[in-house]
């Protein structure tokens, strides 16, 4: 699958009532916490690829599930569009253990964020509060490598509904903007 992705710096407040009033109805809460893995060379990051487990924290049920996530190479300049290959993991300790024995080793900081997760068809979007960087929000929709175009006009077009600017997105990830500051 392609993951076609714009992201912006926001007021989270003022970022929920925009979605509210743009027809996106609430549908979750949870606090992730994303471990990247590179090796010792960084050609993962230095490929502008990434592979992280992610733990997420299920706040209504007190559970938690993770998932192994590689992110292929981007698809464009101006978004976060690529593909995307996750699956659920049983046992992440175990997981970190299989990719360290790989020669794989995890990239300080982690990415904690507390996301509250919106809906509007097919549209997703994530309110993010990453630790140490603050407020985000992010528009998503996942299709394949045929419609990757036209979902991210849908996605632009939602951007501009929500009263956004697109000069204002940025396609730097979380964990890069961590290692910058």
């Amino acid at each position: 699958m392609i993951e076609v992705e714009i992201k912006i710096r926001v007021d989270l407040d003022e970022a929920e009532k925009r979605l509210k009033n743009n027809g996106f109805s609430l549908d979750t809460q949870v606090k992730e916490t994303d471990i990247y893995f590179d090796n010792d060379t960084g050609d993962i990051r230095g490929n502008d690829t990434a592979l992280r487990i992610r733990t997420v924290e299920h706040s209504d049920s007190g559970s938690s599930t993770s998932y192994i996530t590689f992110k292929g190479n981007r698809c464009d300049d101006v978004s976060m569009t690529r593909p995307e290959y996750e699956t659920y993991v049983g046992h992440s300790t175990e997981m970190v253990k299989i990719l360290e024995s790989l020669g794989y080793k995890p990239v300080e900081p982690a990415v904690v964020k507390d996301r509250i997760v919106y809906v509007n068809g097919s549209i997703t979007a994530c309110i993010d509060r990453v630790e140490g960087l603050g407020g985000f929000l992010e528009l998503e929709v996942m299709t394949n490598k045929d419609t990757k175009d036209a979902a991210l006009n849908r996605l632009w077009a939602m951007l501009e509904a929500l009263g956004y600017n697109r000069s204002d997105t940025t396609t730097v990830s979380y964990l890069t903007m961590l290692l910058r500051s």
